[in-house]
């Protein structure tokens, strides 16, 4: 409540009116400085004299681990909170030398991780900020790397094709770097 107030009670007219006054506060959404909050919006019901304020927070959706620290980032390709360190294959974690990539390579990323997740047990990722590979393996399977760079939905379709073969036991690396183009070994 208390960032809620700060946010709407720097403009004059709100501090004029006062805290008590139903218009002082605003209608609809409103930005909140603060990382663990998603959304934040108020609706106004003058007759009643009630204020209803609506705040989401952020949900996990995996860690990315930059060295030694990991942090939660959201669906959205925010990180809001640090992550403890992490074992196992319930939540996504990411490890790389750098922050989080920016919201254009992150909307590749989130459609690799959610075409994966309910076709195989995979490691955890590595993620290569100078050439924007992102690595991983398949539990009893091969190692796949993917690039950041392009829309990666014609080589998902193309690994998932490809595990439904009888060489798939075989397969050690499958490369999907490049657009429309897939190597194994």
């Amino acid at each position: 409540m208390s960032g809620v107030a700060s946010e709407i009670f720097q403009k004059y007219t709100s501090r004029l009116l006062g805290f008590n006054n139903i218009f002082s506060w605003p209608s609809g959404e409103i930005h909140i400085d603060n990382p663990l909050i998603a959304d934040a919006s108020i609706t106004k019901d003058i007759w009643r004299r009630k204020i209803k304020i609506n705040i989401s927070e952020r949900k996990k959706y995996g860690a990315w681990c930059e060295q030694e620290k990991c942090f939660w980032f959201d669906e959205n390709g925010v990180i809001f909170e640090p992550a403890p360190e992490s074992e196992g294959k319930l939540i996504f974690k990411i490890k790389s030398n750098s922050s989080i990539v920016g919201p254009d390579l992150f909307k590749n990323l989130k459609k690799i991780l959610e075409n994966i997740k309910d076709d195989f047990l995979f490691e955890d990722f590595y993620f290569d900020d100078k050439g924007l590979d992102l690595k991983t393996k398949i539990i009893n399977g091969p190692n796949l790397i993917f690039n950041l760079r392009f829309d990666p939905e014609t080589n998902l379709a193309a690994l998932k094709e490809m595990k439904k073969r009888k060489e798939w036991p075989n397969f050690k690396v499958i490369d999907l770097k490049i657009s429309g183009k897939v190597f194994y070994q």
